[in-house]
């Protein structure tokens, strides 16, 4: 028996230890480092994911005593690691978790504005989601602007708004990751109700009636006042005109809000006026005074005096009717008018200048034709006497039913 003498190399286990560094950004890797590690010699260490998937590992030469290899986010076992270089095995009992940030999210919350909102009025979108993150978004569909979700929320604000408004979140940022957004938000605005005109029927002559017209947004509610008194409202129809009847006097109408009779109102304050006015009637002429003549004498001409600034006409009636005549202070009847009897004629003053009122009431003139009497009937109408006797008396009769007459005796048949 010979015994051959030799020698062997024990390598010392190292001290391997083991830990984990969360992702920096959402989806994105994150670590594990490795140390106690024998710097040039080559390793490999096994792990499973505790996802259910199969199990991986890692080789790799260590650059020194401290190795980092990269793994997705997820729950790890690691059961051994390998020295290559010497052959010696460590097992290993450690789970590590690698978290990643979660993904940015951002909404616009019920805290926004709810519309119809008034034109000119401002509009507020609150944007809600994690904080610090990055929400990118338009307005109508414009340029796209950005805000910083500074507490996990932002108000976007828009000033005087005329039209109606819609916001579009596009994205969120944050943690290195961005996530597309569809959510918006539409607000309406109703447009201010306006007066597009605001007119009369005037002028007027005293005694008629006038009227307002007020023309503008239609189905709203108008506040006026007249002449400075009491406020008062009158509604817009759907033609968007409305009038105010019942005006006898001049009057300064004033318009001081109008507004819609639902929500919101949009009450829009304004100051309009328009002012109907009366011209004052003139003065009826004055009579020159009437006639009587004989029937088949030459009608007269009946004759007025008025005052300057007016013309007059005449007419056949009290009131009402076609002139039949005009421009004249003078009115001769037609010679057709010849039959016995009294005929009234009318006189109305015209102004001649701006509206052409005529006078509250006509003048009335008249002429009365008179039936002349049927010729007396002679009695003895041819007697002769001789000479030296008494000259007789001529006698002559009025025709019966003849009244109101008396009998002159003329030297000749006629004028």
């Amino acid at each position: 028996l010979s015994i051959s003498e030799g020698s062997f190399i024990a390598n010392a286990l190292p001290n391997v230890s083991l830990d984990g560094n969360d992702a920096t950004t959402c989806g994105g890797n994150g670590e594990v480092i490795i140390d106690g590690l024998i710097s040039g010699e080559d390793y490999s260490i096994a792990y499973t994911p505790n996802d259910g998937t199969p199990g991986s590992g890692d080789t790799f030469t260590a650059m020194g005593t401290q190795q980092i290899i990269v793994v997705p986010s997820g729950t790890y076992s690691f059961t051994e690691i390998v020295n290559i270089t010497t052959g010696c095995v460590i097992d290993l009992d450690d789970e590590i978790e690698i978290s990643s940030p979660s993904a940015p999210f951002a909404n616009l919350t019920s805290n926004s504005t709810v519309g119809p909102i008034c034109s000119g009025e401002s509009v507020q979108f609150e944007i809600a989601g994690i904080p610090q993150a990055t929400v990118t978004y338009t307005i109508n569909n414009g340029t796209q602007n950005t805000i910083i979700l500074n507490g996990g929320s932002a108000i976007v604000t828009e000033q005087n708004v005329t039209s109606s408004i819609t916001i579009e979140l596009i994205s969120v940022s944050a943690n290195g990751c961005t996530v597309n957004l569809t959510d918006e938000k539409i607000v309406n605005v109703r447009p201010l109700p306006v007066i597009t005109q605001l007119s009369n029927s005037g002028p007027h002559c005293e005694g008629e009636n006038g009227s307002f017209i007020i023309t503008g947004t239609r189905n709203t509610i108008v506040s006026y006042n007249l002449n400075s008194g009491s406020n008062q409202s009158i509604k817009i129809s759907q033609s968007g005109q409305v009038n105010l009847p019942g005006i006898t006097a001049t009057t300064i109408i004033e318009v001081t809000a109008i507004e819609y009779p639902d929500t919101p109102p949009c009450n829009n304050i304004i100051s309009q006026s328009n002012t109907i006015s009366f011209v004052q009637r003139p003065q009826q002429p004055t009579t020159n005074g009437n006639f009587s003549i004989c029937q088949g004498d030459s009608n007269p001409t009946l004759s007025v005096s008025t005052v300057p600034g007016t013309i007059v006409n005449w007419y056949a009636q009290q009131s009402g009717g076609n002139p039949i005549q005009t421009n004249s202070t003078n009115f001769t009847p037609a010679p057709s008018v010849q039959n016995p009897g009294t005929y009234n004629y009318y006189a109305e003053s015209i102004l001649t200048s701006g509206t052409q009122c005529s006078s509250a009431s006509r003048t009335e003139l008249s002429f009365t034709i008179i039936a002349r009497p049927i010729p007396p009937v002679a009695v003895n109408s041819t007697l002769e006497i001789c000479m030296g006797e008494i000259i007789p008396t001529l006698q002559a009769a009025l025709p019966a039913g003849t009244q109101n007459a008396t009998l002159n005796w003329y030297d000749a048949e006629s004028n």
